[in-house]
């Protein structure tokens, strides 16, 4: 478990169970390293043994909050400095500004800034805001001068702050609360090891450019705002593929139409979440992270039920994904859960049979997952379950399945239109990149051997 882990702990007599337990939930909860999972191991000799009052008396458990790590006053100076000097800024958030959402949306609209968001972050500030880029990150990160990251590692989602992706003359501003996240691949100009709060805090309202190029994020925005509307458009008038089977964005456009800011969606798959990330309106939501981890799309929904009884939970799954944990509908029918699982149901893996079609001169081999009925299995334990094959059968088809949950909808799309990921070459997994289009960015640039 160590390398899956931030901590990976062992209780070895009793009078340690209460201190263990601290250390571990500490650790989850990321009190002096990022958060993530953690382990607790019990043996079986100590399962065994007795707990004595006095083995336990003198330790008291407090609730655990990672502390708010506050910067110094020159970095503080260094960092006004640095957005001082810049015409063409960009921030991009990470899940940090999820904490500081209101402060942060006053100082991007005091500032002119623009901003870019990432999974992570998403809704954190809000989509229509006019300030948000992120339909054009592309652009934005290629162009921009000063590129500030709040809690953001630049992972292999942004080419690991590649010079090919991003403007080779770019300096970065990193605020962040562990080293680990200022270091990774690309260190910056100025780094700030603090909270997002307590950065956004000290700027007060001073994050401001004395001689912000105007005209650029002015360009900027009107081009998301056309992403955008082509999006919506492309949304309502999608027509059916080859199979007579409906568009992923139809079938997400009729999800954005059920949905209101109390729900929380989960979303899980290959295609499915790729469709998912550009399409889905933000309220709170789940998905299976930047390494899109399938099969979490039901754990994810039965435990988001199970936390928030009175909310409305909806996980859209690929039909391959859903495969990965299909039996924990059983779990949502013994505890009564209010969950509608929608399984996007293009009958195929088809994230990797897109690749292979392309790379394999149109033969495929173990992608495709004809015939299955999903709804059938939601039925045979217990849940409610129906199949969806019309775009116009949907809203009723949501309305029903949110008063007979635990409810499973087979909603069948097409195979026929690679997803963003897909065309963006994510299945395909080059050696150096994530990414087809960024390694051969990198290959063009001359950093990287063809």
């Amino acid at each position: 478990m160590a390398p899956l882990c931030r901590a990976t702990l062992t209780v070895d007599n009793p009078r340690r169970v209460l201190a263990e337990l601290d250390r571990v939930m500490m650790a989850a909860a990321g009190y002096d390293a990022p958060p993530g999972p953690a382990y607790l191991d019990f043996p079986t000799d100590v399962l065994d043994e007795m707990v004595r009052p006095s083995d336990v008396r003198n330790w008291s458990m407090t609730p655990i909050s990672p502390p708010q790590v506050m910067p110094s006053a020159l970095d503080v100076a260094r960092a006004r400095q640095l957005v001082a000097t810049a015409r063409r800024p960009l921030v991009i958030g990470g899940r940090g500004v999820r904490e500081v959402s209101g402060p942060l949306t006053t100082l991007l609209q005091g500032s002119g800034i623009p901003y870019v968001d990432s999974g992570e972050s998403r809704g954190a500030v809000a989509v229509d805001h006019p300030n948000v880029v992120s339909a054009v990150r592309g652009v934005a990160i290629r162009e921009a001068d000063l590129v500030i990251t709040l809690d953001r590692n630049l992972n292999f989602q942004f080419a690991y702050g590649s010079p090919a992706v991003f403007h080779p003359d770019a300096k970065f501003l990193r605020i962040a609360s562990y080293a680990s996240q200022l270091s990774d691949n690309r260190r910056g100009t100025v780094e700030l090891r603090c909270s997002v709060a307590a950065f956004v805090d000290s700027m007060g309202d001073h994050l401001t450019v004395p001689d912000l190029d105007t005209e650029w994020v002015e360009s900027l925005r009107v081009a998301n705002a056309g992403a955008v509307k082509r999006l919506a458009e492309l949304s309502e008038t999608a027509s059916l593929g080859s199979d007579g089977f409906m568009h992923p964005y139809q079938l997400m456009a009729a999800i954005n139409s059920f949905v209101d800011q109390g729900t929380v969606i989960v979303a899980d798959g290959g295609d499915t979440l790729s469709f998912a990330r550009v399409a889905l309106n933000p309220p709170p939501r789940l998905d299976s992270g930047a390494l899109g981890c399938l099969g979490v799309g039901l754990p994810f929904a039965n435990a988001a039920a199970m936390s928030l009884p009175g909310r409305q939970v909806l996980a859209v799954i690929g039909d391959g994904s859903f495969g990965f944990s299909a039996m924990e509908i059983d779990t949502a029918v013994r505890h009564r859960l209010n969950v509608v699982y929608v399984v996007a149901n293009n009958q195929a893996w088809n994230i990797e049979k897109t690749d292979q079609l392309q790379r394999y001169d149109g033969r495929t081999v173990g992608v495709d997952l004809p015939g299955c009925r999903y709804d059938l299995l939601a039925q045979a334990l217990g849940a409610s379950g129906r199949r969806v094959t019309s775009p116009e059968d949907l809203p009723a088809a949501l309305a029903w399945a949110q008063q007979n949950t635990p409810a499973v909808l087979d909603v069948l799309v097409t195979q026929d239109v690679p997803s963003p990921d897909s065309r963006a070459g994510l299945a395909t997994v080059p050696p150096l990149q994530a990414i087809t289009k960024w390694q051969k960015s990198e290959e063009q640039a001359g950093r990287l051997a063809p």
